[in-house]
């Protein structure tokens, strides 16, 4: 179960020369790829594999936000992983390599927060994903070495839009805006 987690908004434009120059090369060699819609780009906090919490936590999120405020992202790097129940499909990615302390503490605050219900335990990793494709299109080193042709210029972003994602009882996806802080 991924649809219940936490997750800061992340502002990506799509039509921002990197990102077209990405695009294009990788539709010129004929791979499709499942890009995430505008709009939707995130760092996900913690993904909850619990579906009776979700009342708790969205009382929970909101008070633990108040001990944050915004802070600002700087993106300096494009990349990919492979993932997946059996690695069949990479994911591209922004990351940054500069340390954000703001965004550790704050996914550490929110795993702190369900540590008591099954979630996921994997070590927090900085990763706004751009899209998703299929492992056998492409090898994960072939999809670096195209990345490490695109001019990828340090940007900054200014992150204050927290959102709770969960299913309600009936099995509709809902979110939750947990906060929006004033920057």
């Amino acid at each position: 179960m991924r649809d219940n987690y936490l997750k800061i908004k992340v502002h990506i434009y799509k039509d921002a020369e990197w990102f077209k120059e990405l695009r294009k090369k990788l539709s010129n060699m004929g791979k499709k790829v499942k890009w995430q819609r505008k709009g939707t780009f995130h760092q996900t906090l913690v993904f909850i594999h619990d579906d009776t919490c979700v009342g708790k936590l969205k009382k929970a999120f909101p008070k633990m936000l108040q001990e944050h405020k915004p802070f600002t992202l700087t993106i300096n790097k494009l990349d990919a992983f492979t993932a997946g129940k059996e690695h069949k499909e990479h994911i591209i990615y922004l990351t940054s390599t500069l340390p954000s302390t703001e965004m550790k503490t704050i996914a550490d605050d929110a795993r702190a927060l369900v540590k008591e219900v099954k979630h996921d335990e994997r070590e927090f990793k900085l990763h706004i994903t751009l899209g998703r494709i299929p492992a056998n299109a492409i090898s994960l080193s072939e999809m670096q070495t195209l990345i490490s042709t695109i001019n990828l210029p340090t940007f900054n972003c200014q992150l204050n839009h927290v959102e709770y994602r969960y299913k309600n009882k009936t099995g509709i996806k809902k979110k939750l805006l947990i906060g929006k802080w004033d920057l």
